[in-house]
């Protein structure tokens, strides 16, 4: 008796690899064209695919550590230490502070004066 087996298509996927970064930002913040310059890259980030999927792995994670968090309890259903529970606050504080990076700096140079503001009112 003979079998036959089907075999599936697969489907390439072409990967193009990422433009490498020419452009060094300047980090002191205190300039409104470069904050602008920044916020727009940073906004860009957000829509990009790989930080969508980047985002949804990370929420996935902050709710199973929020889980292992209130239950006390580990991947197995073990009973977790206090310790470990203390493991599993800083994981989960660190990567929600992660996924939220890139609003946090959009937000602070929204906001962002002049450095150095001209305080002379007869000016």
């Amino acid at each position: 008796m003979k079998q036959v087996i089907k075999k599936k298509k697969l489907k390439t996927v072409i990967i193009k690899p990422a433009k490498t970064p020419t452009k060094n930002f300047d980090l002191s913040f205190s300039s409104g064209e470069n904050n602008a310059i920044i916020i727009s890259a940073l906004e860009g980030l957000k829509v990009n695919e790989g930080w969508q999927f980047l985002a949804q792995t990370m929420t996935k994670n902050i709710e199973w550590l929020a889980e292992r968090i209130i239950d006390k309890t580990g991947e197995q259903g073990e009973e977790l230490s206090d310790a470990e529970v203390e493991k599993y606050r800083l994981r989960h504080k660190y990567i929600k502070e992660l996924l939220n990076k890139p609003d946090d700096f959009i937000k602070k140079l929204s906001t962002t004066e002049e450095i150095n503001p001209n305080l002379d009112p007869y000016d």
